[in-house]
C-alpha cells in the first residue's frame, strides 16, 4: 500500500464536498481530533506528580496516594453516562450532544487551572471533565462504525490509537513546559515531590492545555455529520457476528436479514447483559482495567523511584504512547482480517506473561523501556477490538449498547485501585501490587478460552 498516495487520497476527499465519502470521511476526521484530546485524560499518571507537588504547596498534608483517591472517587459519574450516551444521543442529536460535552470537557480544564483547592480542582478536572467525555467517546464511535460496517476494528484501532498519539505528543510538550531544566525530584519521607522551580509552571501549564483542548475539539465536534438515518439503520442489520467475509457480501443497500441470518443476532439488551460472552468479556476487562489503571497512575512516581531522571521517565511515557498508537492499529487492522476470539486470546496469553515479569524487568533501564512499550501494545490492542468483538458477538445495535456498559468495567477499576493501593500499602510494597494484580490477567487467558466468536440466540 502507498501510504503516501492513501493520504492525498484521504484529503482529497475530505477538502471535496462533491465527493460521494466526503461526510463519512470529515466525520472520521472529525472524531480523530476529538479522541485526541479525550485522550488527555489518560496521562494523569505522567503528570499527577507535577500537580500533586504544587497542591502539596498549599496543603504540607496533602499526598498523592490521597489525591488520587479523590480524584477517582471525582470520577464515579462516567461510570454512568457512558452506559446511556447513546440512548440520550438518540433524543437529543449526535451532533448537538458531542457538541455540548466538547465545550464542556475544555471548559472544565481550563476552569481547573485557576484552583489552589485540590477538591475544587479535581471537581473540573475530574468530575466535569469525565462527564463530557463519557457522553461523547461512544456515540462518537457509533457514528463511525455506521458510516465503516466492514472494518469495525480499524476504525477502532483508529479512534483509540488517538489516545496513544496524545500521550506521545502530549507527555513531552508537559514535561518541557513544567520542567525544561529536568529538575530532579525530591523524596521525603517516602514521597516524591517536585521543587517550586517545577510545580509553579502547572497552573499555566493547564490552561494551556485547555485552550488546545477548545479549539482542537471545537474544530472536531463540527466536523461530525450523522449518516442518513435509512442507510444507518441498514448498516446496524449486517450480521457483523458472521464473520467479514459474510458481511462483504451483504452490500448496505441489501434488505433486512432473513431468519438465518437473525439467529446469530442477540435480540434484546437484557439477554445479551446476562449472557457468558458478556460476562467472559467484561471480567476480562475488569482485570485488565486492574493492571492498567495501577500502572498508569504510578507511572510518573514509580518510574522516578525506580530511576530517578524525569526526563527519561518523559521519554518513557512517549515511547508508551508509541506502543498504544502501534499496537491499536495493528490489532484494529488485524481483526479485520481473523476471528476475535482468536486474537484476544492471544493478547491475553501475552499480557499475562508482560504484567507477571515486568516487576521482576523494571529496575533495569531497557528492560523498563521494552515492557512499557510491550504493555501499551497489547493493553491497546485489546482495547480497541473489544468493541468490534461485542458487535460480532451480539450483533450491530445490541453491540454497541452492551460496549458502554463494559466500558464501566474500567470506570470501576478507576475507584478500585486507588482505594486497594491507599489500604495494601501499609502492608506489601508497589512491586508486590502489580503481582497482585497480573492473577487477574491470569485468570482472564483461561476465562478466554471459554469465549466462542459466534452464539445463536434464537
Amino acid at each position: 500500500m502507498n501510504v503516501k498516495m492513501e493520504i492525498r487520497k484521504f484529503f482529497n476527499i475530505v477538502l471535496n464536498k462533491k465527493s460521494n465519502d466526503h461526510k463519512k470521511m470529515i466525520t472520521f476526521l472529525g472524531g480523530l481530533m476529538i479522541y485526541f484530546c479525550y485522550g488527555g485524560l489518560t496521562i494523569w499518571g505522567y503528570i499527577n506528580v507535577y500537580i500533586a507537588s504544587y497542591f502539596h504547596s498549599f496543603d504540607p498534608d496533602f499526598n498523592l496516594k490521597n489525591g488520587n483517591v479523590t480524584l477517582t472517587l471525582f470520577l464515579t459519574p462516567l461510570c454512568f453516562t457512558s452506559i446511556f450516551s447513546i440512548q440520550l444521543a438518540e433524543k437529543i442529536g449526535f451532533r448537538n450532544q458531542i457538541r455540548a460535552c466538547t465545550l464542556l470537557f475544555s471548559f472544565s480544564v481550563i476552569v481547573s487551572s485557576y484552583q489552589t483547592n485540590y477538591f475544587i480542582f479535581v471537581l473540573f478536572y475530574g468530575c466535569f471533565a469525565s462527564i463530557a467525555a463519557g457522553l461523547t467517546v461512544t456515540p462518537v464511535i457509533y457514528i463511525l462504525w455506521g458510516y465503516f460496517p466492514n472494518i469495525k476494528g480499524r476504525i477502532s484501532g483508529y479512534m483509540f490509537g488517538m489516545f496513544g498519539l496524545s500521550s506521545m505528543i502530549l507527555v513531552p510538550i508537559i514535561s518541557y513546559l513544567v520542567n525544561p531544566n529536568n529538575f530532579k525530584a525530591e523524596r521525603i519521607d517516602g514521597k516524591v515531590w517536585f521543587s517550586i522551580e517545577v510545580y509553579e509552571k502547572v497552573p499555566d501549564m493547564l490552561f494551556k492545555l485547555g485552550l488546545f483542548y477548545f479549539a482542537w475539539t471545537l474544530i472536531g465536534a463540527s466536523l461530525i455529520q450523522e449518516p442518513e438515518k435509512k442507510k444507518f439503520e441498514m448498516n446496524l442489520e449486517q450480521p457483523e457476528s458472521l464473520g467479514l467475509n459474510h458481511a462483504k457480501r451483504l452490500p448496505d443497500e441489501e434488505n433486512p436479514l432473513d431468519e438465518e441470518q437473525k439467529r446469530f443476532i442477540c435480540p434484546t439488551l437484557k439477554k445479551g447483559l446476562l449472557s457468558t460472552p458478556f460476562v467472559i468479556v467484561f471480567m476480562n476487562s475488569f482485570f485488565l482495567a486492574l493492571y492498567s489503571f495501577y500502572l498508569h497512575i504510578n507511572f510518573k512516581s514509580y518510574g522516578l523511584n525506580k530511576i530517578n531522571d524525569d526526563h527519561f521517565i518523559t521519554i518513557v511515557g512517549f515511547l508508551n504512547g508509541v506502543g498504544a498508537l502501534t499496537g491499536r492499529i495493528i490489532f484494529g487492522h488485524i481483526l479485520d482480517k481473523t476471528t476475535f476470539k482468536k486474537l484476544f486470546l492471544l493478547l491475553e496469553i501475552i499480557l499475562a506473561f508482560l504484567s507477571v515479569t515486568f516487576p521482576l524487568v523494571s529496575n533495569y533501564s531497557y528492560s523498563y523501556v521494552l515492557w512499557i512499550f510491550a504493555l501499551a501494545s497489547v493493553d491497546g490492542g485489546i482495547m480497541c477490538i473489544i468493541g468490534p468483538g461485542l458487535i460480532r458477538i451480539f450483533g450491530f445495535e445490541i453491540g454497541s449498547k452492551l460496549y458502554p456498559i463494559k466500558q464501566t468495567s474500567f470506570y470501576m477499576s478507576m475507584i478500585i485501585v486507588p482505594l486497594a493501593q491507599l489500604m495494601l500499602m501499609n502492608y506489601i510494597g508497589v512491586d508486590q501490587i502489580f503481582f497482585l494484580f497480573a492473577t487477574g490477567n491470569v485468570l482472564s487467558v483461561v476465562m478466554a478460552f471459554f469465549l466462542k466468536e459466534q452464539y445463536e440466540w434464537i
